[in-house]
């Protein structure tokens, strides 16, 4: 469901009955636990859309305007997170904990959420961020390094530039190597927002 709603898809949920017209226990088991984990965290999912920063190493992001959505699936040993360096936040907190905000640290390199001790969560815990309002509201600099970065191309060189939206941007991070083996150059800007 949350890797779903973090690529911008529908989830769809087929259950059916058994021969006797009766719903499988395993399969109310698992809809009773999707409809708590839903009702607490359901904001991150409902009308959430994928994020524009690349899928972290520790679980997966979803976004509505002016907030981040963190589901954090492999608890971070040293009980922080680091959110993009174009990202400045303002609030985080727990979804499951909404009148505890959570410390931030400050850093150059982007800003670190500190975590508790313990996922409150086992399968996800999601981390509400959000975001002091940037200037660049459509992220047209998320790429002027990359861009400095990349030499010119050569004489006899097609080079083929991937531009669109948050849904091509991740396709880069996703699988690197069939950009990297291609010699392609991966652009895509979140927002439907492309330069």
């Amino acid at each position: 469901l949350i890797a779903t709603s973090s690529r911008n898809g529908n989830y769809l949920l087929n259950v059916g009955p058994d021969g006797l017209g009766e719903f499988p226990p395993e399969s109310v088991e698992r809809l009773a636990a999707m409809g708590e984990w839903t009702r607490i965290n359901g904001e991150a999912i409902y009308g959430a859309k994928a994020s524009p920063f690349a899928r972290p190493k520790w679980g997966r992001f979803t976004s509505k305007p002016g907030v981040l959505y963190a589901h954090v699936f492999d608890w971070p040993e040293n009980k922080q997170i680091q959110i993009d360096k174009s990202l400045k936040v303002k609030r985080a907190y727990l979804l499951e904990d909404p009148d505890h905000d959570l410390k931030i640290k400050e850093s150059d390199k982007g800003d670190y959420i500190l975590l508790p001790e313990n996922a409150p969560d086992d399968i996800a815990t999601v981390i509400r961020i959000e975001a002091i309002p940037s200037e660049d509201w459509a992220n047209l600099k998320r790429y002027e390094k990359a861009n400095t970065e990349l030499p010119a191309p050569s004489s006899n060189e097609n080079r083929v530039v991937f531009m669109g939206n948050s849904i091509t941007q991740g396709w880069a991070s996703l699988d690197p190597d069939f950009f990297e083996s291609n010699g392609y150059v991966g652009r895509g800007i979140s927002g439907q927002t492309t330069a």
